[in-house]
């Protein structure tokens, strides 16, 4: 029977250092200090511009549930995505249109704008979504 107790207090420990580990982690990314930049928009002429791989954290608000996610953006305007996300993986795919000096894309369930931003003298592909339920979130992506 002690073994049974011993076990059972060792589990309930090293859930506890799980929890305090989570707890600590949580914390420091809500104390995040950004370096205020610069930043220009940079119209988008063509595909060309923004084609190849970007990476990055969609923000989700106030929930505080970053996901990470990698767009690939080809010669022709086709694009493929993979979101790592708590839940699981989600990818999805579509196609840029360039209008206005941004980039836009159509699904069933939302639509994306994409501007090029240069923040001091790095290009950051800047999307924002907006689902059909009203669900906003966003993702400034690097190469």
């Amino acid at each position: 029977m002690t073994t049974c107790v011993q076990r059972f207090r060792l589990i309930v420990v090293a859930f506890g250092m799980v929890v305090a580990i989570g707890g600590c982690a949580s914390d420091r990314a809500g104390d995040r200090v950004e370096t205020p930049t610069s930043e220009a928009p940079v119209p988008i002429t063509s595909i060309a511009a923004i084609k190849g791989k970007w990476a990055g954290v969609v923000a989700r608000g106030s929930a505080n549930r970053d996901d990470w996610l990698e767009l690939t953006i080809n010669d022709d305007g086709s694009f493929q995505y993979t979101s790592a996300r708590t839940i699981g993986v989600l990818q999805g795919r579509g196609q840029l249109s360039l209008r206005d000096g941004q980039g836009f894309s159509e699904s069933e369930r939302a639509r994306s704008t994409y501007q090029l931003i240069d923040r001091g003298g790095k290009r950051v592909l800047r999307v924002d979504v907006v689902e059909t339920n009203g669900l906003r979130y966003g993702a400034d992506l690097a190469r």
